[in-house]
């Protein structure tokens, strides 16, 4: 673990902020902006009374919540040809068709128990309507192992159908895979749970302007499907975080391009903390309140995994390295898709895949498919404390 002050007292920040605010007036064309930007392929703040985030230039409109108006499921006798006993789950997949198909980025989950013989699962009439969405994807399991899936139209979905399962695909089929991946809206998710409809994130002041998330509460950013981010073991998370004393987890995720929960366990208890898979950062000093922008790269190039934390209060930095990355993989046409490509994601306030919340505030939340350099990270830091493109 390498550890250092390297920007150490606020006027010496100070001095770094003009000093690269006149290095890009003295650039024709603004190529400190550009090579930010250069790599950046989502860029999330939040915003009060929001559901959910669009990305740097998402054009999708998808609405506010896509299961406004669902009604539960529910296990008749005689409907259909599951036994007493079945347990099934149904993992349910909005998305909109048009030339091409665009998934929303959200799941809702149902567990099931079937309490008769030769029974089916009705799923009642909608009471309202969510716009935008044309169709779900519902995948099955049944008893446990995954059992194909079925394409429900809107206007289906609305009136109301029953699972008497049949027209259910073959037991191994997807609605996606490595070959024909899925479209995603860059939208993420407020969820508290996978079986619940998306809800109002809960926010708190920020001191970069605007509101940032608090996930104090147990909330959490999602984006599912994320295939795309996937496909390359390269990438850069960089967010703002303000730890919540007395409270230990996962900050965050991209499932299955970088280990575990993406480097970002911590543990705070003031004066102390860790930050890190196995505590690798140890920050001394912390004060409850304090934020930190936290950078987490992977580069094929130096084979390494590192993440960087930089203290707003004071400048103080603080980084670590792994070099060890055989247990990281990429998505691969060799991969279970089912697991590492449909249920691929992005996680804020959490890893996704851990029950272990991240308790604290977030903003700023970029995503690039490259690492980025040293000077870049001290960029993000230093440009006016809160840098936002466009």
């Amino acid at each position: 673990m390498a550890q250092a002050a390297s920007i150490p007292s606020r006027s010496k920040r100070r001095w770094l902020w003009l000093w690269l605010q006149d290095r890009r007036r003295n650039r024709s064309g603004g190529e400190e902006q550009v090579s930010l930007l250069n790599g950046l392929v989502q860029f999330y703040k939040p915003l009060a009374g929001a559901t959910f985030l669009k990305s740097l230039g998402e054009g999708e409109a998808v609405p506010s919540n896509p299961f406004n108006g669902i009604v539960t499921p529910y296990a008749e006798a005689y409907a259909g040809t599951y036994a007493l006993g079945d347990s099934i789950r149904y993992d349910v997949l909005p998305y909109r068709q048009g030339a091409q198909r665009v998934y929303a980025g959200v799941a809702i989950v149902y567990s099931l128990s079937m309490d008769y013989d030769e029974g089916g699962f009705v799923w009642p009439g909608w009471t309202a309507s969510p716009g935008w969405v044309s169709g779900f994807s519902v995948l099955r399991y049944v008893n446990g192992t995954y059992a194909g899936y079925i394409d429900v139209a809107m206007v289906s979905m609305q009136s109301g159908w029953t699972d008497d399962s049949w027209g259910w695909s073959a037991a191994e089929a997807m609605p996606c895979s490595y070959s024909n991946p899925p479209k995603t809206a860059k939208v993420m998710w407020n969820a508290r749970t996978w079986t619940e409809a998306p809800t109002v994130m809960p926010t708190v002041a920020s001191p970069f302007g605007g509101v940032a998330l608090n996930s104090s509460v147990g909330d959490r950013l999602v984006r599912g499907l994320s295939d795309d981010l996937r496909r390359s073991l390269d990438g850069t998370f960089a967010f703002w975080f303000c730890p919540v004393a007395e409270t230990e987890g996962s900050v965050g995720s991209i499932r299955g391009v970088y280990s575990g929960s993406y480097f970002g366990n911590y543990s705070c208890y003031p004066p102390n903390l860790t930050f890190g898979d196995n505590g690798e950062i140890v920050v001394p000093n912390h004060v409850d309140g304090d934020w930190y922008l936290a950078v987490m790269r992977h580069d094929t190039l130096t084979a390494s995994h590192s993440v960087d934390l930089l203290r707003e209060r004071d400048g103080a930095s603080f980084s670590a390295s792994v070099a060890d990355l055989t247990y990281i993989a990429a998505l691969d046409a060799e991969a279970d898709y089912l697991v590492e490509g449909l249920w691929a994601l992005a996680s804020v306030g959490d890893s996704g895949h851990w029950p272990f919340p991240g308790y604290g505030y977030f903003d700023l939340i970029g995503i690039w498919n490259r690492a980025l350099t040293n000077d870049e990270v001290l960029a993000l830091f230093n440009n006016g404390l809160g840098w936002q493109p466009g």
